[in-house]
């Protein structure tokens, strides 16, 4: 008697239900900065979670990118009350960004202090 396709390989079954819930690493990072600017929905924030559940890179990666957007949003601040409504980075503000940065810096390395990175 021959068995069915899904019966002889039942993990074939589970791979398209698989793939709603898992994502590349590169594509869970879009998501954490997307999470960050409020505009994730509600399908791809289970996707976020499940992801950094397994993942812990991920998970520290997001901690970290949301504490340094609250800092940058700090210094924003900061300069406004100091400056009035006229708003801009000055190269010390980049270079401060970048020191601080590369003082949290995990393991993909110092962030460049060219202007075209900034």
């Amino acid at each position: 008697e021959k068995l069915s396709e899904a019966t002889r390989y039942p993990m074939k079954r589970l791979i398209p239900f698989m793939q709603l819930f898992t994502l590349s690493c590169e594509k869970a990072t879009l998501l954490m900065e997307m999470d960050n600017a409020g505009e994730l929905s509600s399908r791809q924030k289970r996707q976020l979670v499940m992801h950094k559940s397994i993942c812990r890179l991920c998970k520290e990666y997001h901690s970290d990118s949301v504490q340094m957007d609250a800092e940058i949003d700090s210094m924003a601040r900061q300069s406004l009350d100091h400056n009035g409504s006229n708003f801009e980075w000055t190269d010390k503000d980049k270079h401060d960004i970048i020191q601080q940065l590369n003082a949290y810096a995990c393991d993909h390395g110092p962030v460049r202090s060219s202007s075209s990175d900034v």
